[in-house]
């Protein structure tokens, strides 16, 4: 008989108190496991949607300045670029025949007919002169 006796019945609600503490702990293991595993699977989707709007910009000034090579000298467009794309901010820059977006130490490259200047956030001005060259202002 468990509860024959005073000292039985302290030592079975003892055991109770001890296993339902046990039981807390496991339950807040299991918590915070899950509260840390969606936490970071969503910042590391938080990133992937940061990278893909990054890459989504060059691709969309790329097929600009590509368009822009291939229509009538006096074409002109104008361009605003933003300063953050999903909160990150753009960093933008290039060369005669290329657009470079950097984001957290990668550079993305974005190859592009030869023109004169390079995009930066905010409004640019792009053009195809009479001579057929392009000019990003």
């Amino acid at each position: 008989m468990l509860f024959k006796g005073k000292g039985n019945v302290i030592m079975a609600r003892g055991q109770i108190a001890l296993e339902f503490v046990f039981i807390l702990i496991m339950i807040l293991v299991v918590v915070t496991s899950f509260a840390w595993t969606a936490y970071y699977l969503y910042a590391g989707y938080s990133e992937e949607d940061v990278q893909t709007g990054m890459q989504d910009l060059g691709y969309s000034l790329q097929n600009e300045v590509i368009l822009a090579s291939v229509v009538e000298p006096g074409y002109q467009r104008n361009i605003t670029v933003p300063e953050e794309v999903k909160g990150a901010a753009v960093n933008i820059s290039g060369t005669e025949n290329e657009i470079i977006i950097s984001y957290k130490g990668d550079d993305m490259l974005f190859l592009i007919p030869n023109v004169t200047g390079s995009f930066a956030t905010g409004y640019n001005l792009l053009k195809k002169n009479a001579d057929g060259t392009l000019t990003i202002e």
